[in-house]
């Protein structure tokens, strides 16, 4: 199992050769985008953009080749201190297999210039429609 882990992250590396493109390592978020406009700051004005709404998010993720990752994160639900996960992970052809305290979560994603894409997180959010689940696209780059 470990071999085919390790196998599937080599096949879904960028097309280019460098080696930063693969999977495993470091990556560091630099876009949130949310398929709705939120309010999270509340301050009456309503974006996609979550770093607009939560000016200290940010989530780092180091993939190791053992399917374990490491996640910190931080936001304005977090006083703006890092917390730590750990998450199992398995990747199945474009999309990406989340375990974390024994919640599965599946989500497309792909390697694309060295950035690695995570589609259709669930959240939720204050919108100016009042619905309250909203899906964001995460964008991270290699450390």
């Amino acid at each position: 199992m470990k071999y085919l882990i390790i196998l599937l992250l080599l096949i879904t590396s960028c097309g280019s050769t460098n080696n930063n493109c693969l999977l495993l390592g470091e990556w560091k978020s630099v876009s949130f985008t949310s398929n709705l406009a939120i309010d999270g700051n509340k301050d009456g004005v309503y974006n996609q953009d979550v770093l607009l709404e939560d000016e200290c998010t940010e989530v780092v993720i180091r993939f190791k080749n053992n399917g374990i990752a490491e996640r910190l994160y931080k936001n304005s639900r977090t006083n703006c201190e890092f917390q730590k996960s750990i998450l199992n992970y398995i990747v199945e052809k474009d999309k990406i297999l989340f375990t974390v305290s024994g919640m599965k979560q599946k989500h497309k994603f792909k390697i694309e210039n060295c950035q690695l894409h995570i589609y259709g997180v669930l959240d939720s959010g204050k919108t100016e429609t009042g619905k309250k689940t909203i899906l964001i696209n995460s964008v991270f780059e290699k450390e």
